[in-house]
């Protein structure tokens, strides 16, 4: 069978790379002919995914993430306003980043026509890490407020032909396997029902803050704690459910450019990637995250059981690389290499 055309960078690289200069330079050298888009490495403290948020949030409010996973006792009755949540900075770092990314673009460094990408989590990512659940219900529309602030700020200062925005949403899967049953793990534990309704609606206005000639993405997750999943997905029909309702609710409006769904790296039988019958998408393109450090033969199996399922897709990893070694990286690279194709020239 022929190899998957083009390779996804998830969002965040390792550790050990310093700056958005030398993540694009590290993944432009090996992949330049197989990306659509390229991220700045979302380095330094953004690297733990919505860790870096806390600056956002009264230290008083703070949640289980920084209460040694239990919640405040006796929590006093507050009032918030929009002030009481600080700005983003999604928007900052990603302008700064762009300054960079054209300089490389003008050396040569960056191909023509690769995109700028800029991974977003929702306000239920960020304040399930960070608030209380006796704060959470009113600090989340107003943290929501701040998210769509950034958004439009990024917007007008970041051309939108030059703009891919992609949304990473864990906690979709997190809480709809929370509602049916499959977990009871207290940080991801809805404080909103209908559930699934709830999330909905959150994607939808994010996505509607999209203008139409921006790229627009989703990243759905597994999560990746010491990279482990909170929950390894039974197969992926969850995953297809997600990515058919988002298309069926956001398509008409905005044009979707991809969707990304992890592979766990013991799954290389044909039974995960059955739902993908299911898949209805429309012309999104599907990347799948089958790449696996050190595991040239197993990411070349689990390429091979997905086409017998469907033969249009990209490659990428599970998640982001926020937490992988270095040497890592070079694996990872080097396969994603090695087992896909390059986007054919226009």
């Amino acid at each position: 069978m022929a190899q998957p055309i083009g390779v996804n960078l998830v969002g965040s690289m390792p550790t050990s790379i310093q700056s958005s200069e030398e993540a694009f330079i590290k993944c432009t050298s090996v992949l330049s002919d197989r990306l659509l888009s390229i991220p700045d490495g979302e380095t330094g403290a953004r690297s733990l995914f919505t860790v870096w948020q806390a600056q956002s949030f009264p230290k008083d409010i703070y949640g289980i993430l920084h209460n040694n996973w239990q919640s405040l006792e006796n929590p006093p009755a507050r009032r918030f306003t929009l002030d009481d949540v600080g700005p983003t900075r999604y928007d900052d770092v990603a302008i700064e980043s762009y300054k960079t990314f054209c300089d490389l673009r003008e050396k040569g460094a960056i191909p023509p026509g690769v995109r700028f990408q800029v991974a977003i989590p929702s306000s239920v990512d960020a304040c399930a890490t960070h608030v209380d659940h006796a704060y959470i219900a009113q600090v989340e529309p107003l943290y929501r407020k701040r998210l769509l602030q950034s958004l439009r700020n990024l917007q007008d200062h970041i051309p939108a032909q030059d703009l891919a925005i992609q949304f990473d949403l864990p906690f979709a899967l997190a809480y709809t396997d929370w509602e049916r049953g499959r977990h009871q793990i207290p940080f991801f534990k809805p404080w909103f029902e209908p559930v699934r309704e709830g999330l909905m609606q959150r994607i939808e206005e994010l996505s509607d803050a999209v203008d139409k000639e921006v790229w627009l993405a989703y990243h759905l997750c597994y999560g990746d704690i010491n990279h482990k999943h909170y929950l390894d997905p039974e197969d992926s029909k969850d995953l297809v459910t997600w990515a058919n309702d988002i298309t069926q609710r956001i398509a008409p409006k905005h044009a979707i450019q991809w969707f990304h769904m992890p592979v766990p790296k013991d799954r290389t039988d044909y039974a995960y990637f059955e739902p993908l019958k299911q898949l209805r998408i429309g012309y999104a393109r599907l990347f799948l995250g089958v790449v696996h450090a050190h595991d040239e033969a197993g990411t070349e199996q689990r390429i091979k059981s997905a086409q017998k399922v469907c033969t249009d897709f990209g490659i990428a990893t599970e998640c982001g690389l926020g937490r992988t070694p270095n040497e890592d990286l070079e694996s990872i690279l080097e396969i994603s290499k090695k087992l896909s194709a390059p986007f054919p020239l226009n």
